[in-house]
């Protein structure tokens, strides 16, 4: 019967759009009932409860051949037909790549969405358990791990988001009744995050059952990219960490910076960089590759460690944990938890008291956290320990026990602080030297050796967790010297004539006849000006296409040779990492002599390639406040150095001033002329940037002769309104100082030419 009213409906609808007569619509309604008649004499519905990957479907059973006009019938009526349709295709939830029959993935059960198992937290043991159970399990779309209890939080689930570190928490864990969260949403009261122990206003709440009306949060923020305040499709699940030996970074920073730009790694250990004070930041790794970059360097022959954050992840150095090791620290927050990060380096002459140096500074971590909890530890870097078989944590070559100095005392320090060595391959040649420990063994993944830039090998490691990614904004930028001038000198010629001495100026006042202008000038270059979009997109100018796929036709060949440990592979791969080096070394030098060939027309490019190589940008270390709390955020930076300034400072009492005359004359009065202001304007370096007003120079210049009347009149009018402010008594001189200093700041724009004619 659904099938008849839906030919049923469908014949009426026909008619309707044909506009037939009621004969031929009784005829058309014959017809169409007359179909579905034969349609259910020749097709037979039943439903196929047979379940394939938890999905039901409908079948259906064709019993005899009908006749072609009933075919054509239903051909009408069907849309979305496929010539060859094939079975079902489901798309991955995260990856937007096909789910085939061979990948590993896991289907939703909230939103039935297929996931890889790549591509979220799920590991071959929990798979495989998932497969053998009934268990329920949910995509990161659909759930929230809760910062405290780390269960999971449903849309239905009343939980409320911290917006200070970007982690859920229950009610129940964050200990917020159900009265405070009505509260909270309805009165935007603030809260403070058991996690991050910071005071804050939330704006992103889950549902709950308990007659909370509010919207579903978890939709909201997947459908509205502008209102984002937790939104995980800006969310990224997990973080790549990178150990390099360098063995001396100077002769393969270019290597480096063509890794870096190629792989994207978001934390970068190196060892053994060999570098000093006396070398510049960016001289060896530039600041477009996004990474804040600390430093540990030698103090005598060989060592030294750095390790590089990505500026997302908002890091900050741990200056406590300087204890005269060849070491490096820096902290990150991850779901309202700090993660501790080290570059290590033990050389391999080093005493056996060298290696306490890591358990006193795992000990200071310890304390530096909350009592009871296991902090977060993870340090990358080259131990120099030949001996130990990491699999079975005795000596690889007599399989006995190990001494102190083979490697017994790292072990130790490790079995102390419950972490775990990773890295169970050698690293160079037979040795594991290279090594990646961490105190959250089960979060890590992807355990491998993608290349090597020196003697030893690169260790990988991914770490699982949920951080907010920092999308760089497009930007709108004008393209001057592609303006149509013509038209805009047309455009100031009108707005001279017709809009501004329109018989009404003597009527407006400096501030609306300086808002005119200003709105004109910015209109006018909004509609004859083209412009172009930036991304802002962080890369070298010189790593190109060609080099980026040789970059990975290299890490495929070493992979290869890792596998097989063939001889003739080796030497393949060692033969495109030599032209590697040559196309790089290449490139770079092409592109500076291109620099320094056009810098005798635009010398801009080479001047900032040269300071690039000289200044390093590092900002403002972070700042301990008054009440001994560490300021990492810029506006907690910002917010501190304000408190510190305005604290040093005494108000002045200008009644105390003793006044003096001097004796000056008169000043005569100040003539303005057209002509004076525009060869102001003619003379004006349109190279320079704009103002706060947005007004660009290349602009004024160009329409110099068509706006220097309006200008005259403008700044004339603000002459005579500043004399007039400025004609007090003797004994006003507090006031005076106060009106002259708003004056300036009120002339905006306009200002250069007030300065230039007085």
């Amino acid at each position: 019967m659904g099938i008849a009213m839906v030919l049923l409906l469908f014949g009426k609808w026909m008619d309707e759009e044909t506009g037939t007569s009621s004969l031929q619509d009784h005829s058309s309604k014959r017809s169409v009932f007359a179909t579905v008649l034969q349609i259910q004499r020749y097709v037979h519905l039943y439903l196929n409860t047979t379940q394939h990957g938890s999905k039901k479907h409908w079948n259906i059973a064709i019993i005899q051949n009908p006749p072609s006009h009933i075919l054509i019938r239903i051909l009408l009526i069907i849309s979305g037909i496929e010539q060859n349709p094939g079975p079902v295709q489901n798309s991955c939830g995260i990856c937007r790549k096909l789910v085939k029959r061979n990948d590993k993935a896991i289907q939703c059960d909230e939103c039935d969405l297929w996931i890889h198992t790549r591509c979220t937290s799920v590991d071959n043991t929990t798979y495989t358990k998932l497969q053998n159970t009934n268990d329920q399990w949910f995509c990161q779309n659909c759930v929230a791990p809760c910062g405290i209890c780390s269960g999971n939080i449903h849309n239905c689930d009343p939980a409320i988001e911290c917006d200070r570190c970007k982690t859920w928490i229950h009610n129940s864990c964050a200990i917020v009744s159900n009265d405070e969260y009505k509260n909270i949403q309805a009165t935007n009261c603030t809260w403070i995050c058991p996690l991050c122990d910071e005071t804050n206003l939330s704006t992103s709440y889950s549902s709950t059952s308990s007659g909370i009306e509010i919207n579903n949060i978890f939709d909201t923020l997947r459908n509205n990219k502008e209102t984002h305040t937790c939104s995980r499709h800006i969310y990224t699940s997990k973080i790549t960490m990178v150990s390099i030996n360098i063995n001396g970074l100077r002769g393969k920073k270019l290597e480096l910076q063509a890794y870096l730009q190629t792989e994207n790694p978001d934390i970068v250990a190196l060892q053994e960089t060999k570098i000093n004070n006396s070398i510049a930041t960016n001289e060896l790794i530039p600041d477009t590759l996004g990474y804040d970059i600390y430093r540990n360097d030698r103090t005598g022959n060989g060592g030294g460690t750095m390790l590089l954050v990505k500026t997302h992840l908002d890091s900050a150095p741990v200056k406590i944990l300087e204890n005269g090791s060849e070491s490096i620290w820096s902290k990150i927050v991850l779901q309202g938890k700090q993660h501790y990060i080290g570059s290590w380096y033990r050389p391999p002459d080093a005493p056996l008291d060298q290696i306490q140096l890591l358990k006193d500074q795992m000990d200071k971590i310890k304390k530096l956290g909350k009592a009871n909890k296991q902090p977060c530890i993870h340090i990358l870097g080259d131990f120099n320990y030949r001996k130990i078989n990491w699999r079975t944590k005795l000596n690889k070559d007599t399989n006995t026990c190990l001494n102190g100095s083979d490697g017994q005392a790292l072990i130790d320090i490790l079995n102390e602080a419950s972490a775990e060595q990773l890295i169970l391959f050698p690293t160079r040649e037979s040795n594991t030297l290279d090594l990646l420990i961490t105190t959250l063994p089960g979060q890590f993944t992807d355990i491998h050796s993608p290349d090597r830039l020196s003697d030893h090998d690169i260790v990988m490691g991914t770490l699982r967790c949920t951080i907010p990614r920092k999308i760089r904004p497009e930007r709108t930028s004008y393209q001057y010297s592609k303006g149509n001038y013509n038209q805009m000198r047309d455009d100031s010629r009108d707005f001279t004539r017709d809009k501004y001495f329109n018989g009404h100026q003597n009527n407006r006042n400096v501030e609306e006849n300086w808002i005119m202008i200003k709105e004109f000038i910015l209109g006018t270059t909004k509609i004859n000006v083209p412009t172009k979009i930036l991304k802002g997109k962080q890369s070298i100018p010189w790593i190109n296409k060609n080099i980026k796929t040789m970059i990975k036709r290299k890490n495929r060949t070493h992979a290869n040779y890792k596998r097989n440990n063939s001889m003739r592979i080796k030497r393949k791969w060692q033969e495109l990492r030599r032209n590697i080096n040559k196309e790089i070394e290449l490139a770079h030098n092409n592109y500076v002599n291109n620099l320094i060939g056009d810098i005798k027309q635009d010398s801009k490019p080479f001047w900032k390639y040269i300071n690039n190589q000289k200044a390093d940008k590092q900002g403002i270390p972070p700042l301990k406040t008054h009440d001994n709390k560490t300021a990492d955020t810029d506006q907690q930076k910002a917010e501190a150095l304000n408190t510190q300034f305005t604290s040093v400072y005494t108000e002045t009492k200008y009644e105390s001033v003793p006044y003096q005359t001097p004796p000056v004359d008169k000043m005569i009065n100040i003539i303005v002329t057209t002509k004076g202001v525009e060869k102001i304007l003619k003379n004006i370096n349109a190279s320079k940037a704009m103002g706060p007003d947005g007004i660009h120079p290349r602009v004024l210049k160009e329409l110099a002769p068509n706006i220097s009347e309006f200008t005259r009149t403008l700044v004339s009018e603000k002459l005579k309104s500043v004399t007039q402010k400025l004609d007090l008594t003797n004994n006003d001189i507090h006031r005076r100082i106060k009106i002259q200093a708003i004056d300036i700041n009120e002339v905006k724009c306009m200002d250069f030419i007030l300065i230039t004619v007085q």
